[in-house]
């Protein structure tokens, strides 16, 4: 299991050629400021990352709290200058240090709640299958949403 320079294991870690089509830059910049407010035990509310007003303003604003959750909070593995935004992890098995950098961060993952409305809608028109069934008057679910007979 990958570790932190502090010792701390490192809970998830993701493919980095999966990374550009499940996780856009946003979703980056909001990881590395998540570890600054989690330092700070602080939430941040922002816009979304957004440089149509000007560039590097995501850099500009995620940047420096993580310079400064390395210095008030002593930890300096958080913010290292050659390396912007990513820090050195080590191999749980030899303590060697990965090739590159990699972005520690804490990220708030919420659930999407069309997600759950889907899975309850399935369950619905499962059910209603079944009663279809048994009354002999089989319906395809596609039809039931169709003609919108299931409430």
């Amino acid at each position: 299991m990958p570790y932190l320079q502090v010792g701390t294991p490192v809970d998830m870690d993701f493919n980095p050629s999966r990374v550009p089509s499940r996780i856009n830059v946003g979703q980056i910049f909001e990881c590395s400021l998540g570890l600054a407010g989690y330092l700070f035990d602080r939430h941040y509310r922002i816009a979304p990352f957004d440089e149509t007003y000007e560039q590097g303003a995501s850099r500009r604003l995620v940047f420096p709290k993580l310079y400064l959750a390395s210095k008030q909070t002593a930890n300096l593995w958080v913010f290292e200058p050659m390396y912007p935004g990513r820090s050195r992890i080590f191999d749980g098995i030899t303590g060697d240090p990965f090739e590159q950098p990699i972005i520690i961060g804490k990220s708030y993952i919420l659930k999407l709640i069309h997600q759950r409305c889907l899975l309850i809608n399935r369950i619905i028109l499962e059910l209603v299958r079944k009663l279809r069934s048994l009354e002999e008057q089989y319906l395809n679910p596609r039809q039931v949403i169709k003609n919108k007979e299931w409430k």
